[in-house]
């Protein structure tokens, strides 16, 4: 099996979680909840972009630059992280949500181009 077909079995696995925050995140009642959910989110996705990072993107890295795409796969990743470092601090309900389903987006973007 090639590194590239197991990324890409790991993004289904992903657009699987993505679909199921998306859909409990408006029902959820608590901000440790939704936290909760961010956390997973983070925790499983940090060994996957780690991986992405180090067998794809930077061998690679010199035929990003050459499409003008090195900063933006290193800098959606970034984003996710800190998006999901901003649920963690977040102190109300309602801006939790928001950055979670945020990240998720964010996320699904990130994925779709990949």
């Amino acid at each position: 099996m090639k590194i590239t077909e197991i990324l890409m079995a790991e993004h289904a696995v992903f657009h699987n979680l993505f679909d199921h925050i998306e859909a409990t995140v408006p029902q959820v009642r608590t901000l440790a909840e939704v936290k909760s959910l961010g956390l997973i989110m983070g925790k499983l996705m940090a060994p996957h972009s780690k991986t992405e990072d180090d067998l794809f993107i930077a061998p690679l890295e010199h035929c990003f630059d050459q499409i003008g795409q090195k900063e933006t796969f290193h800098d959606e990743h970034k984003l996710i992280d800190q998006t999901l470092e901003k649920v963690q601090k977040a102190t109300n309900l309602k801006t939790a949500r928001a950055t979670l389903l945020s990240a998720v987006a964010t996320s699904r973007h990130h994925f779709d181009k990949e």
